[in-house]
């Protein structure tokens, strides 16, 4: 909005993408969505914080980088490749064979495109700090691990954008101090109590709306029971509805515990899981919180 406030999602907190939707009258919509719940909000959507409609979104989605590039060098000097835009290995195979007959072209897409491109100059993440705010036990590892597959892929530099350039972790980038991440991430690790000093368990289960309060009140009383005692804690997430109108709702917990302890109450919470006859997820150190 007018005060710089970044448009981020209700439910997991992340920055949100500014999209284009055609639907089946020809009409186009544009619309806000997270690209890691898939949650929307209407591109008439206020500022929270100073009321203001006139939203600039941060232009993190490969379609919103793209107009931009576009709208400098030309729509012949831009690829896409990104599971949109090239859902399958024709697609792939046609855009690569255009990127080898070009003397100048911007490639602009995720991950998927790393393998496949060579002679690479620069390297750009235009909005780095999502990579860091993502919910992972293994944002900074992540994060650190595709600037260095950058880094070994171009001649001439990486260029990162962000509006945090004190935070630590980037400094440290910044100066080349590898080792200083990793020893910090292993320390900060051992006082939170994170992988490979603990566990962290995410128990998640879908159940209908009406029936959210019954059931997450049921685990919560074997959570007391079975899980503080053992000097480990839990944390609800906030429950969400599993698909827009939808009348099921996602109920999600964190467990952080010593090593061992979800093997020793794991049979006793499937047990209690499998009463409730609705579908449900235990992941031990999952990749999303």
């Amino acid at each position: 909005g007018d005060c710089g406030t970044v448009v981020t999602c209700e439910e997991c907190t992340l920055p949100m993408v500014l999209r284009n939707r055609i639907h089946g009258d020809g009409t186009k919509e544009r619309y806000f969505i997270c690209t890691h719940c898939a949650a929307t909000l209407l591109s008439s959507h206020t500022c929270l914080h100073c009321g203001s409609w006139n939203i600039l979104p941060i232009p993190i989605g490969t379609e919103s980088i793209r107009d931009a590039v576009i709208s400098i060098v030309g729509s012949e000097s831009v690829v896409v490749i990104d599971s949109d835009s090239t859902p399958d290995t024709a697609t792939l195979a046609t855009q690569l064979d255009y990127i080898q007959k070009q003397k100048f072209v911007i490639v602009i897409g995720t991950v998927k495109m790393l393998p496949f491109i060579n002679h690479i100059h620069y390297a750009v993440f235009p909005f780095f700090d999502r990579l860091l705010s993502i919910p992972s036990l293994y944002a900074t590892e992540d994060a650190l691990r595709l600037v260095m597959e950058c880094n070994e892929r171009v001649s001439d530099g990486v260029i990162i954008a962000t509006k945090n350039a004190d935070f630590p972790f980037l400094k440290q980038l910044s100066t080349h101090k590898i080792n200083s991440i990793i020893t910090d991430e292993l320390s900060l690790r051992k006082d939170l109590g994170y992988p490979p000093y603990g566990t962290i368990v995410k128990v998640s289960i879908t159940v209908p709306d009406g029936y959210r309060h019954d059931i997450a009140s049921q685990i919560h009383a074997f959570f007391d029971a079975h899980v503080v005692p053992n000097s480990a804690t839990y944390t609800p997430l906030p429950p969400r509805r599993v698909q827009a109108g939808s009348m099921k709702v996602l109920l999600s917990w964190i467990i952080k515990a010593e090593i061992g302890l979800i093997e020793a109450v794991g049979t006793e919470l499937v047990q209690l899981l499998e009463t409730f006859r609705y579908v449900y997820h235990i992941e031990q150190n999952p990749e999303r919180l």
